[in-house]
């Protein structure tokens, strides 16, 4: 994306692509639709930033993944539940994976801050890409909100059930098991507790 930017002669704020990636789930289909829509958008400065990030994107259908990771780290399972019954994700696979990384990548944060690493630290440590910027700004709100609504012991409990879930949809490829496999799972996330029978 920063190459094409650059061939034409756009420049990309730090973290703009990241949150990009992230919004549209890392389905690179959707990405790159998305991109040329912000091309077009912000066609007559040739500067992209993350507000136009956050404006622009926030239509694309697979913004849905990002909804459901907010929703999660803030614990709000009933909205959870009901984009689940009224949207269609692009892939249930990947959205696992990309609940999977929160729930890791906030315990991982957790034992770096309190082993006295700087945000910028942890953003070259955590994350496949090194973090910087808004991305990582967006992500420290995020897994410091998961990690005041979950306790350690259901953060662990959530990777398990999540394990599981991953296993579960590569196995269905029909959507509505799918999406009653990851129903499943946030109504096992309403009671905790239920988590290590998941």
């Amino acid at each position: 994306l920063e190459q094409r930017a650059q061939a034409l002669g756009v420049h990309c704020e730090p973290g703009a692509m990241e949150l990009l990636v992230e919004k549209c789930a890392g389905d690179h289909r959707q990405v790159l639709a998305a991109f040329d829509r912000l091309i077009t958008y912000r066609l007559h400065d040739k500067q992209i930033g993350t507000a136009d990030v956050e404006e622009v994107v926030s239509a694309v259908s697979s913004n849905l993944h990002f909804r459901l990771l907010d929703k999660t780290a803030e614990r709000n399972i009933t909205e959870c539940l009901r984009l689940l019954e009224y949207h269609t994700l692009e892939s249930a696979e990947q959205f696992v994976a990309a609940l999977a990384r929160l729930f890791s990548e906030a315990l991982r944060f957790y034992h770096y801050e309190r082993g006295g690493l700087t945000a910028e630290e942890i953003g070259r440590t955590i994350a496949p890409r090194p973090l910087a910027g808004y991305a990582l700004k967006k992500a420290m709100e995020r897994w410091r909100l998961l990690l005041r609504r979950y306790s350690m012991a259901e953060i662990c409990n959530a990777l398990d059930a999540l394990v599981r879930a991953d296993l579960l949809v590569k196995e269905q490829t029909e959507l509505s098991q799918q999406k009653a496999i990851l129903t499943a799972f946030y109504l096992k996330l309403i009671d905790s507790a239920e988590l290590k029978q998941y």
